[in-house]
C-alpha cells in the first residue's frame, strides 16, 4: 500500500495512491507499507532512486536506518501499528 503525506495549511493530510495514480510533486513523505512491485517501480521511478529490499532493510542495523544518498533522505523505520 502506498500512502503520500502533504501539507495543507498548517496540518499534514495522508491520500492512499491506487493503481496508476500519479505520486504527488509537492509530497512531504511517501510510506510504502508492504507495496506492491508496481508500486515499488513507480516510486523508483519518479524519484529516480532504488529503493532498499525488504530483505536489505531487516538487515540494516539501527545506527544505520538513517541516510542520505543524493537529494534523497532514507528512513527505515520498525513501527507499530493497530
Amino acid at each position: 500500500m502506498l500512502h503520500a503525506y502533504l501539507r495543507r495549511d498548517s496540518l499534514v493530510e495522508r491520500i492512499e495512491i491506487r493503481g496508476d495514480a500519479p505520486l504527488p510533486a509537492d509530497a512531504l513523505w511517501l510510506d510504502l507499507h508492504d507495496p506492491t512491485e508496481a508500486e515499488r517501480a513507480a516510486v523508483e521511478m519518479a524519484l529516480g532512486i532504488a529503493l532498499p529490499l525488504p530483505e536489505e532493510m531487516r538487515e540494516i542495523e539501527p545506527s544505520a536506518r538513517l541516510y542520505v544518498e543524493g537529494a534523497a533522505i532514507h528512513v527505515t523505520a520498525t513501527i507499530l501499528n493497530r
